[in-house]
């Protein structure tokens, strides 16, 4: 049996989602990108860590269970998976969190001609992050799109300062991978 003080925060939280689902009174928690970084290679995908920031608005702790998540570039499917968090974000406050991103290279080359024509990226990066309640985790949706500089610049100049780091961890991550990942090419 929940406590008194459990049932009254969930009982809280319950109000302040519908609210939020409404547009009302509480505010959506904002996610922030902080780093990536390449966490392994293989010959199928690329594993990047995800450091994200999330910051709470409002003056009750939200206890969040999960983030479900699909990144599209050009319009196009490039990455989606489900981060299970298991942690309450403090009222008022912040909590960091690593976010892992594996990435096909299969799916990264149907991006690939539309990088390199030098324009900006565009993006939509569609949520829902999910809140345990006593009646089970309820879900609330966020979309945000925009674009993001093209390394490559304008008029496919290459812009070094951005892709020397890049291309340094993905060499470093090819000379640790592991033999297993390491296939042989066809005779």
């Amino acid at each position: 049996m929940p406590s008194a003080a459990s049932l009254r925060q969930s009982v809280a939280l319950l109000l302040a989602l519908a609210l939020a689902a409404t547009g009302c009174a509480v505010i959506r928690p904002e996610v922030a990108l902080q780093d990536a970084s390449l966490a392994g290679i293989s010959t199928e995908k690329l594993d990047v860590t995800l450091d994200l920031s999330m910051e709470n608005p409002n003056d009750i702790a939200l206890p969040i269970d999960r983030l479900e998540w699909k990144l599209s570039l050009f319009g196009l499917d490039f990455a989606d998976g489900i981060a299970r968090i298991g942690k309450e974000l403090p009222a008022l406050g912040t909590l960091q969190l690593d976010v892992p991103l594996s990435i096909s290279f299969k799916r990264a080359l149907s991006v690939v001609d539309k990088v390199l024509t030098g324009k900006p990226i565009a993006y939509t990066v569609e949520g829902e992050m999910f809140f345990d309640t006593p009646f089970g985790p309820i879900g609330v949706d966020s979309t945000d799109e925009g674009s993001w500089k093209n390394p490559l610049g304008v008029f496919g100049e290459l812009r070094l300062d951005g892709l020397r780091d890049l291309t340094q961890r993905l060499v470093d991550a090819a000379v640790d991978a592991p033999v297993s990942d390491v296939e042989a090419a066809p005779r």
